[in-house]
Protein backbone atom coordinates (compact mmCIF):
# COMPACT_ATOMS: atom_id res chain seq x y z
CA UNK A 1 0.00 0.00 0.00
CA UNK A 2 1.16 3.56 -0.74
CA UNK A 3 0.35 6.36 1.69
CA UNK A 4 0.19 10.13 1.87
CA UNK A 5 -0.95 12.59 4.53
CA UNK A 6 -2.24 16.12 4.95
CA UNK A 7 -3.54 18.35 7.72
CA UNK A 8 -6.62 20.53 7.29
CA UNK A 9 -6.78 23.62 9.46
CA UNK A 10 -10.49 23.03 10.00
CA UNK A 11 -12.48 21.29 12.68
CA UNK A 12 -13.59 17.74 11.96
CA UNK A 13 -17.26 18.66 12.26
CA UNK A 14 -16.93 21.02 9.28
CA UNK A 15 -14.96 18.48 7.23
CA UNK A 16 -16.68 15.16 7.94
CA UNK A 17 -20.28 15.95 7.04
CA UNK A 18 -19.90 17.26 3.45
CA UNK A 19 -17.36 14.58 2.54
CA UNK A 20 -19.51 11.85 4.07
CA UNK A 21 -22.45 13.03 1.96
CA UNK A 22 -20.41 13.01 -1.24
CA UNK A 23 -18.99 9.55 -0.52
CA UNK A 24 -22.37 8.01 0.27
CA UNK A 25 -23.94 9.58 -2.82
CA UNK A 26 -21.23 7.83 -4.84
CA UNK A 27 -22.02 4.52 -3.15
CA UNK A 28 -18.80 4.34 -1.10
CA UNK A 29 -18.75 2.68 2.32
CA UNK A 30 -18.29 5.18 5.17
CA UNK A 31 -17.55 4.56 8.86
CA UNK A 32 -17.72 7.62 11.06
CA UNK A 33 -17.86 8.94 14.60
CA UNK A 34 -17.34 12.42 16.06
CA UNK A 35 -13.56 12.01 15.96
CA UNK A 36 -12.84 9.65 13.05
CA UNK A 37 -14.16 8.90 9.56
CA UNK A 38 -13.02 6.27 7.06
CA UNK A 39 -14.12 6.36 3.40
CA UNK A 40 -13.57 3.17 1.43
CA UNK A 41 -13.36 4.46 -2.17
CA UNK A 42 -12.50 2.48 -5.33
CA UNK A 43 -9.06 4.11 -5.43
CA UNK A 44 -8.26 3.42 -1.77
CA UNK A 45 -8.95 4.47 1.82
CA UNK A 46 -9.31 8.01 3.13
CA UNK A 47 -8.93 8.19 6.92
CA UNK A 48 -9.75 11.48 8.68
CA UNK A 49 -9.21 12.12 12.39
CA UNK A 50 -9.92 15.07 14.69
CA UNK A 51 -6.76 16.47 16.29
CA UNK A 52 -7.73 19.41 18.40
CA UNK A 53 -8.98 22.17 16.13
CA UNK A 54 -7.49 20.51 13.04
CA UNK A 55 -8.24 17.41 10.95
CA UNK A 56 -5.56 14.99 9.79
CA UNK A 57 -6.15 13.14 6.53
CA UNK A 58 -4.36 9.96 5.44
CA UNK A 59 -4.64 8.46 1.97
CA UNK A 60 -3.93 4.76 1.58
CA UNK A 61 -4.00 3.18 -1.89
CA UNK A 62 -2.91 -0.17 -3.38
CA UNK A 63 -0.54 1.48 -5.86
CA UNK A 64 1.36 4.71 -6.46
CA UNK A 65 -0.83 5.54 -9.44
CA UNK A 66 -4.03 5.14 -7.42
CA UNK A 67 -2.52 7.16 -4.57
CA UNK A 68 -1.84 10.07 -6.92
CA UNK A 69 -5.37 9.96 -8.33
CA UNK A 70 -6.94 9.65 -4.87
CA UNK A 71 -4.98 12.62 -3.57
CA UNK A 72 -5.81 14.74 -6.64
CA UNK A 73 -9.49 13.84 -6.30
CA UNK A 74 -9.67 14.91 -2.66
CA UNK A 75 -7.55 18.00 -3.26
CA UNK A 76 -10.26 19.09 -5.70
CA UNK A 77 -12.99 18.25 -3.18
CA UNK A 78 -11.24 20.22 -0.44
CA UNK A 79 -10.97 23.13 -2.87
CA UNK A 80 -14.66 22.93 -3.81
CA UNK A 81 -15.62 22.93 -0.12
CA UNK A 82 -13.46 25.97 0.65
CA UNK A 83 -10.71 24.20 2.59
CA UNK A 84 -7.88 24.66 0.05
CA UNK A 85 -6.22 27.59 1.83
CA UNK A 86 -6.08 25.64 5.08
CA UNK A 87 -4.35 22.47 3.86
CA UNK A 88 -0.79 21.54 4.78
CA UNK A 89 0.42 18.62 2.63
CA UNK A 90 3.42 16.55 3.61
CA UNK A 91 6.32 17.16 1.22
CA UNK A 92 6.45 14.77 -1.76
CA UNK A 93 9.47 12.55 -2.28
CA UNK A 94 9.09 12.56 -6.06
CA UNK A 95 9.17 15.25 -8.75
CA UNK A 96 7.03 13.38 -11.30
CA UNK A 97 3.34 12.50 -10.78
CA UNK A 98 3.15 8.97 -9.39
CA UNK A 99 0.71 7.91 -12.12
CA UNK A 100 2.68 9.35 -15.02
CA UNK A 101 4.80 7.29 -17.44
CA UNK A 102 7.02 8.84 -20.09
CA UNK A 103 7.59 6.34 -22.88
CA UNK A 104 8.66 6.06 -26.50
CA UNK A 105 6.85 4.96 -29.62
CA UNK A 106 8.48 1.94 -31.24
CA UNK A 107 5.96 1.47 -34.06
CA UNK A 108 2.64 2.68 -35.42
CA UNK A 109 0.74 1.01 -38.23
CA UNK A 110 -2.78 0.92 -39.63
CA UNK A 111 -4.03 -2.62 -39.00
CA UNK A 112 -7.49 -2.34 -40.59
CA UNK A 113 -9.65 0.29 -42.32
CA UNK A 114 -10.59 2.01 -39.05
CA UNK A 115 -7.85 1.02 -36.60
CA UNK A 116 -4.20 1.88 -36.02
CA UNK A 117 -1.97 0.10 -33.51
CA UNK A 118 0.76 1.87 -31.58
CA UNK A 119 3.43 0.02 -29.63
CA UNK A 120 4.95 1.94 -26.73
CA UNK A 121 8.10 1.07 -24.80
CA UNK A 122 8.46 2.12 -21.18
CA UNK A 123 8.13 1.12 -17.54
CA UNK A 124 4.61 -0.33 -17.34
CA UNK A 125 5.01 -2.51 -14.24
CA UNK A 126 2.01 -0.83 -12.56
CA UNK A 127 -0.21 -1.99 -15.43
CA UNK A 128 0.75 -5.64 -14.84
CA UNK A 129 -0.79 -5.82 -11.37
CA UNK A 130 -3.86 -8.05 -11.14
CA UNK A 131 -5.87 -5.18 -9.68
CA UNK A 132 -4.67 -2.58 -12.19
CA UNK A 133 -7.17 -0.59 -14.23
CA UNK A 134 -7.42 -1.50 -17.90
CA UNK A 135 -7.17 2.07 -19.13
CA UNK A 136 -4.91 5.13 -19.20
CA UNK A 137 -4.86 8.67 -20.60
CA UNK A 138 -2.52 10.02 -23.25
CA UNK A 139 -1.10 13.47 -22.49
CA UNK A 140 -1.08 15.97 -25.36
CA UNK A 141 0.02 19.37 -24.13
CA UNK A 142 0.26 22.86 -25.60
CA UNK A 143 3.00 23.34 -28.19
CA UNK A 144 6.40 23.48 -26.51
CA UNK A 145 5.10 22.58 -23.04
CA UNK A 146 7.19 20.34 -20.79
CA UNK A 147 5.65 17.23 -19.21
CA UNK A 148 3.71 17.74 -15.95
CA UNK A 149 5.63 17.70 -12.68
CA UNK A 150 4.70 17.64 -8.99
CA UNK A 151 4.44 20.91 -7.10
CA UNK A 152 5.57 21.43 -3.51
CA UNK A 153 2.33 19.82 -2.27
CA UNK A 154 2.69 16.67 -4.37
CA UNK A 155 -0.09 17.73 -6.74
CA UNK A 156 0.25 17.68 -10.52
CA UNK A 157 1.44 20.96 -12.03
CA UNK A 158 0.22 21.31 -15.64
CA UNK A 159 2.36 23.68 -17.73
CA UNK A 160 0.11 26.42 -19.19
CA UNK A 161 -2.88 25.04 -17.24
CA UNK A 162 -4.68 21.70 -17.23
CA UNK A 163 -7.45 23.02 -19.50
CA UNK A 164 -4.90 23.33 -22.31
CA UNK A 165 -4.03 19.63 -22.17
CA UNK A 166 -5.82 16.96 -24.21
CA UNK A 167 -6.08 13.76 -22.12
CA UNK A 168 -8.09 11.16 -24.05
CA UNK A 169 -8.71 7.79 -22.37
CA UNK A 170 -7.51 4.59 -24.05
CA UNK A 171 -7.27 0.89 -23.27
CA UNK A 172 -4.13 -1.24 -22.94
CA UNK A 173 -4.79 -3.69 -25.78
CA UNK A 174 -1.85 -5.92 -24.89
CA UNK A 175 0.96 -5.78 -22.34
CA UNK A 176 4.41 -7.30 -22.79
CA UNK A 177 5.40 -10.21 -20.57
CA UNK A 178 8.01 -8.09 -18.77
CA UNK A 179 5.72 -5.02 -18.78
CA UNK A 180 8.24 -3.07 -20.86
CA UNK A 181 5.90 -2.50 -23.80
CA UNK A 182 2.20 -2.07 -24.48
CA UNK A 183 0.02 -2.06 -27.58
CA UNK A 184 -2.73 0.51 -28.00
CA UNK A 185 -5.46 0.30 -30.66
CA UNK A 186 -6.72 3.65 -31.92
CA UNK A 187 -10.11 4.04 -33.60
CA UNK A 188 -9.52 6.31 -36.58
CA UNK A 189 -11.98 9.10 -37.24
CA UNK A 190 -11.75 12.26 -39.32
CA UNK A 191 -10.44 15.25 -37.39
CA UNK A 192 -9.57 13.29 -34.26
CA UNK A 193 -6.46 14.60 -32.51
CA UNK A 194 -5.10 11.14 -31.75
CA UNK A 195 -5.94 10.02 -35.30
CA UNK A 196 -3.86 12.90 -36.67
CA UNK A 197 -1.06 12.11 -34.21
CA UNK A 198 -1.02 8.46 -35.36
CA UNK A 199 -0.49 9.59 -38.97
CA UNK A 200 2.70 11.52 -38.19
CA UNK A 201 4.22 9.83 -35.14
CA UNK A 202 7.60 8.15 -35.71
CA UNK A 203 9.59 5.45 -33.94
CA UNK A 204 11.55 7.10 -31.12
CA UNK A 205 9.02 9.88 -30.50
CA UNK A 206 8.31 10.53 -26.82
CA UNK A 207 4.80 10.50 -25.34
CA UNK A 208 3.51 10.62 -21.77
CA UNK A 209 0.49 8.96 -20.25
CA UNK A 210 -1.19 8.61 -16.88
CA UNK A 211 -2.49 5.35 -15.48
CA UNK A 212 -3.45 2.67 -14.93
CA UNK A 213 -7.00 3.83 -14.31
CA UNK A 214 -10.64 3.01 -14.94
CA UNK A 215 -12.42 -0.33 -14.83
CA UNK A 216 -10.46 -3.40 -13.78
CA UNK A 217 -10.39 -6.96 -15.02
CA UNK A 218 -13.77 -8.56 -14.21
CA UNK A 219 -13.75 -11.49 -11.82
CA UNK A 220 -17.38 -12.62 -12.29
CA UNK A 221 -17.52 -16.14 -13.70
CA UNK A 222 -20.27 -15.45 -16.26
CA UNK A 223 -19.94 -12.35 -18.43
CA UNK A 224 -21.91 -10.76 -21.26
CA UNK A 225 -19.86 -8.09 -23.04
CA UNK A 226 -21.36 -5.58 -25.49
CA UNK A 227 -19.63 -2.75 -27.30
CA UNK A 228 -19.06 -0.86 -30.50
CA UNK A 229 -15.64 -0.28 -32.08
CA UNK A 230 -14.57 2.07 -29.28
CA UNK A 231 -14.99 -0.77 -26.78
CA UNK A 232 -13.38 -3.40 -29.02
CA UNK A 233 -9.92 -3.06 -27.38
CA UNK A 234 -11.20 -3.48 -23.82
CA UNK A 235 -13.56 -6.35 -24.69
CA UNK A 236 -10.84 -8.31 -26.49
CA UNK A 237 -8.37 -7.57 -23.68
CA UNK A 238 -10.86 -8.97 -21.15
CA UNK A 239 -11.44 -12.08 -23.26
CA UNK A 240 -7.76 -12.80 -23.88
CA UNK A 241 -6.72 -12.22 -20.25
CA UNK A 242 -9.75 -13.80 -18.56
CA UNK A 243 -9.15 -16.50 -15.97
CA UNK A 244 -9.81 -20.03 -17.24
CA UNK A 245 -12.89 -20.29 -14.98
CA UNK A 246 -14.57 -17.27 -16.62
CA UNK A 247 -16.91 -17.77 -19.55
CA UNK A 248 -19.37 -15.68 -21.47
CA UNK A 249 -20.52 -14.02 -24.68
CA UNK A 250 -19.31 -10.91 -26.49
CA UNK A 251 -21.15 -8.84 -29.08
CA UNK A 252 -18.99 -6.28 -30.89
CA UNK A 253 -20.23 -3.79 -33.50
CA UNK A 254 -17.80 -2.60 -36.20
CA UNK A 255 -18.08 -0.24 -39.17
CA UNK A 256 -16.26 -2.55 -41.55
CA UNK A 257 -15.97 -6.35 -41.50
CA UNK A 258 -12.26 -5.83 -42.18
CA UNK A 259 -11.98 -4.34 -38.67
CA UNK A 260 -12.74 -7.73 -37.10
CA UNK A 261 -9.71 -8.86 -35.11
CA UNK A 262 -8.71 -12.49 -34.84
CA UNK A 263 -8.56 -13.70 -31.26
CA UNK A 264 -5.92 -16.39 -30.84
CA UNK A 265 -7.43 -17.73 -27.62
CA UNK A 266 -11.05 -16.83 -26.89
CA UNK A 267 -11.16 -19.36 -24.06
CA UNK A 268 -14.73 -19.97 -22.93
CA UNK A 269 -16.13 -16.94 -24.76
CA UNK A 270 -18.33 -16.89 -27.83
CA UNK A 271 -17.80 -13.77 -29.96
CA UNK A 272 -20.42 -12.30 -32.27
CA UNK A 273 -19.59 -9.48 -34.71
CA UNK A 274 -22.39 -7.19 -35.89
CA UNK A 275 -22.83 -4.14 -38.13
CA UNK A 276 -22.31 -0.82 -36.33
CA UNK A 277 -24.60 0.99 -38.79
CA UNK A 278 -27.58 -0.72 -37.13
CA UNK A 279 -27.97 1.65 -34.14
CA UNK A 280 -30.33 -0.61 -32.17
CA UNK A 281 -28.50 -3.90 -32.70
CA UNK A 282 -26.35 -3.81 -29.53
CA UNK A 283 -29.27 -2.94 -27.26
CA UNK A 284 -31.44 -5.54 -28.98
CA UNK A 285 -28.81 -8.22 -28.33
CA UNK A 286 -28.61 -7.12 -24.70
CA UNK A 287 -32.40 -7.43 -24.37
CA UNK A 288 -32.26 -10.95 -25.80
CA UNK A 289 -29.41 -11.96 -23.49
CA UNK A 290 -31.34 -10.82 -20.41
CA UNK A 291 -34.11 -13.21 -21.40
CA UNK A 292 -31.87 -16.20 -22.09
CA UNK A 293 -28.98 -15.54 -19.67
CA UNK A 294 -30.39 -13.45 -16.80
CA UNK A 295 -27.66 -14.63 -14.41
CA UNK A 296 -24.81 -13.07 -16.41
CA UNK A 297 -22.87 -10.00 -15.31
CA UNK A 298 -23.06 -7.34 -18.02
CA UNK A 299 -20.56 -4.88 -19.45
CA UNK A 300 -21.89 -2.47 -22.10
CA UNK A 301 -19.94 0.38 -23.71
CA UNK A 302 -20.88 2.40 -26.78
CA UNK A 303 -22.27 5.77 -27.88
CA UNK A 304 -23.97 7.78 -25.12
CA UNK A 305 -27.56 7.22 -26.31
CA UNK A 306 -27.00 3.48 -26.60
CA UNK A 307 -25.38 3.34 -23.17
CA UNK A 308 -28.34 5.24 -21.68
CA UNK A 309 -30.79 2.82 -23.34
CA UNK A 310 -28.81 -0.17 -22.06
CA UNK A 311 -28.71 1.23 -18.53
CA UNK A 312 -32.47 1.78 -18.54
CA UNK A 313 -33.07 -1.70 -19.93
CA UNK A 314 -30.99 -3.24 -17.15
CA UNK A 315 -32.82 -1.22 -14.50
CA UNK A 316 -36.21 -2.19 -15.93
CA UNK A 317 -35.15 -5.84 -15.87
CA UNK A 318 -34.22 -5.45 -12.16
CA UNK A 319 -30.72 -6.65 -12.98
CA UNK A 320 -28.59 -6.29 -9.81
CA UNK A 321 -26.81 -2.94 -9.89
CA UNK A 322 -23.56 -4.56 -8.77
CA UNK A 323 -23.70 -6.94 -11.73
CA UNK A 324 -23.59 -4.50 -14.61
CA UNK A 325 -21.82 -1.46 -16.00
CA UNK A 326 -23.14 0.61 -18.91
CA UNK A 327 -20.58 3.18 -20.02
CA UNK A 328 -20.69 5.99 -22.56
CA UNK A 329 -17.44 5.94 -24.57
CA UNK A 330 -18.38 8.73 -27.01
CA UNK A 331 -21.19 11.09 -27.98
CA UNK A 332 -22.60 11.41 -31.48
CA UNK A 333 -22.70 14.97 -32.79
CA UNK A 334 -26.23 16.29 -33.18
Amino acid sequence: MSKHQAVLKADAAAVFEPLRRIAEQNGFAVEHSKTRMVIDAPLGLVVMEKTGTETTVAFDAPSRAELQMLKELYAQRFDNLGFADGIVWNAPRASTPLNQVICKVSSCAQISPNFARVRLHGEFTAFAAKTAGLHFRFLFGPKGAAWPTLDEHGLTCWPQGVSNWHRPPYTVRKLGKDANWMDVDIVLHEGGRVTEWSKTVKAGDEIALTGPSGSKMPTDQNLDLFGDETALPVILRIIEDAHVDISGHATIAVRDRMDIQHVSDAGNFKIKWIDMTEPDALVRDLRDSLKTRPEQSVFFAAERRQADAARQLLKDASHPAASYRAASYWTKAT
